[in-house]
């Protein structure tokens, strides 16, 4: 009787748990936002849960199949996604009523903080505290404190290239590498020494901690997958059964490395113009000092502000850390690839480097790198072939009708826009496969909506930091193309195959370069230390 009993409450809390999923799974259908069939025994994305396809793939293949309808609705978890097809709508939403969509839906709560501490920054706040804590933050991404920092950069563009020329040596006359590891490594240097002050040395050394740390993170493997996919779409599954968003071992090592070097920056009264800087007076004071680089004073906080936590000054490090090097090392490593892949595309922008760096008497200088349309035109079409993330998000703050329509989405409602399928849709880019740097003329640009290119995201929440990585890529690739011309194998296929497991924009094959010496052009070729112009 008992066993009986037992069975008819577990049929019945399943029967009920069932009607409750199929009434969770036909909410779009009862608003009439067109998508794909979705039930509790038909779940509409299992691919992405086996690492088969990532969800960049599906917001492209979503957009594809529904592209005639401005929203078109999906499921993760049992949670509704809206997706946003009509560049109107999405301009509503990023920019003109952000204020409704201000979040991204996968906000790490204070109560979880010691479970997932390195959760807590920038990139995952919404509302309120992501307001304040991006006016604090803006002040470390100046005009005037990238210039600043522009030194340090080039000083680790030269180290990259102090180590080809050993290569080549060593090789008799050329080198050959996977670009994409090659500036991953130039990358975790770079921004290791802008923002901790520390030489990690990788470019030579890729077997330093910090390389080590970064590849960790991002490595494209199943469980970082699920980790990124979680973070997005099931924070509060994360949080209920206290999973981390970043493995042990990164945890740990970066809140050490943050511990270690704010500790001793405070005891010798160390101060530097770099992120780790500001940071601390966050910690110690709660604002920052009004940053007049720039000619202005821009609003920063005050005496009373909330001060920020020890292990929040770690996890805002770390976002802009990995973000920093992931992006940038991909960006660039991309550029190379098909540049080689076009051996006159190559030779234009070399011809451009050649006579701007002659015109600044053969320096590498802020302003030099600043005055290369044609390099920024080809970084712009790596950038709409390659964003860095496939697909953003946003939540509605409210329950409200989405902008231009007459459909009700709850408060918490995730939605999509997909960064990717935007970037290769041919009513805007004609033949998109095809990687053509004239698409960014002004008088192209003219012709398309804004958001049909966003590769660092639009409105309030565009990247914070999308400046110093565009000054990053540009120093790293003026001084390899300045020195070295670049092939690739005839055998290496026409299109990048992306890997499934990676949440980023990630090659799921080596991007093989070749480089070659290049004559001295213009005397261009010497190492050259000068104060950065400017």
């Amino acid at each position: 009787m008992l066993v009986l009993v037992l069975v008819s409450v577990v049929a019945l809390l399943a029967g009920a748990l069932y009607l409750f999923l199929e009434r969770r799974y036909s909410t779009w259908k009862r608003k009439g936002v067109p998508g794909p069939k979705a039930s509790v025994l038909a779940f509409n994305v299992p691919k992405v849960m086996l690492g088969q396809e990532n969800m960049g793939d599906v917001t492209d293949r979503i957009y594809n199949e529904y592209r005639d309808s401005p929203l078109a609705g999906t499921y993760m978890f049992g949670s509704p996604l809206l997706h946003l097809h009509d560049t109107e709508i999405i301009k509503h939403v990023l920019i003109k009523e952000f204020q409704d969509f201000n979040g991204r839906g996968i906000g790490a709560s204070v109560s979880n903080a010691a479970v997932d501490p390195l959760a807590t920054h920038l990139f995952f706040q919404s509302g309120q505290p992501w307001k304040t804590l991006r006016v604090k933050l803006a002040p470390a991404f100046t005009s005037g404190k990238i210039k600043y920092m522009f030194e340090t950069i080039r000083e680790c563009s030269y180290q990259l290239s102090d180590y080809l020329d050993e290569r080549i040596a060593a090789n008799g006359g050329s080198h050959c590498e996977d670009s994409r590891t090659l500036m991953m490594r130039l990358f975790v240097d770079t921004i290791a020494s802008v923002v901790f002050g520390i030489e990690s040395n990788v470019v030579k050394n890729p077997e330093s901690a910090f390389f080590t740390a970064a590849q960790e993170a991002v490595k494209p493997n199943l469980t970082n997958a699920l980790r990124s996919l979680l973070a997005f779409f099931a924070r509060r599954f994360m949080e209920a059964f206290s999973i981390r968003s970043t493995s042990p071992a990164t945890t740990k090592f970066f809140l050490d490395v943050v511990s270690d070097t704010v500790d001793y920056r405070e005891n010798n009264k160390v101060e530097r113009p770099d992120l780790l800087s500001l940071l601390i007076q966050l910690k110690n004071r709660g604002f920052v000092d009004p940053d007049k680089a720039d000619g202005k004073v821009a609003e920063q906080g005050q005496p009373g502000d909330k001060k920020l936590t020890m292990n929040e000054v770690a996890a805002n490090v770390f976002v802009f850390f990995i973000a920093g090097f992931e992006s940038s090392s991909g960006t660039s490593s991309f550029t190379l690839y098909e540049l080689a892949k076009q051996p006159e595309l190559l030779k234009k922008v070399q011809q451009e480097v050649d006579q701007v760096l002659a015109d600044f008497d053969g320096k590498l200088t802020y302003d030099a790198i600043m005055s290369m349309p044609y390099l920024e035109m080809c970084i712009n079409e790596t950038l709409r072939k390659y964003p860095p993330l496939a697909f953003i998000t946003r939540e509605a703050m409210v329950t409200r009708k989405v902008p231009l329509t007459e459909v009700t989405v709850e408060k918490g409602t995730r939605v999509v826009v997909p960064v990717r399928a935007l970037h290769y849709d041919p009513l805007y880019w004609p033949d998109p496969e095809k990687y053509d740097p004239e698409r960014h003329t002004a008088e192209k640009k003219a012709t398309r909506p804004a958001v049909t290119f966003m590769p660092f995201g639009e409105g309030p929440r565009m990247c914070i930091a999308a400046r110093l990585g565009v000054v990053q890529i540009k120093t790293a690739l003026v001084r390899l193309l300045s020195k070295y011309t670049v092939t690739v194998s005839k055998d290496e296929p026409d299109k990048v195959r992306m890997n499934p497991k990676s949440f980023a924009t990630t090659s799921d094959m080596p991007l093989n370069i070749t480089f070659h010496p290049r004559k001295a052009a213009a005397g261009i070729q010497k190492r050259r230390q000068s104060v950065v112009s400017g």
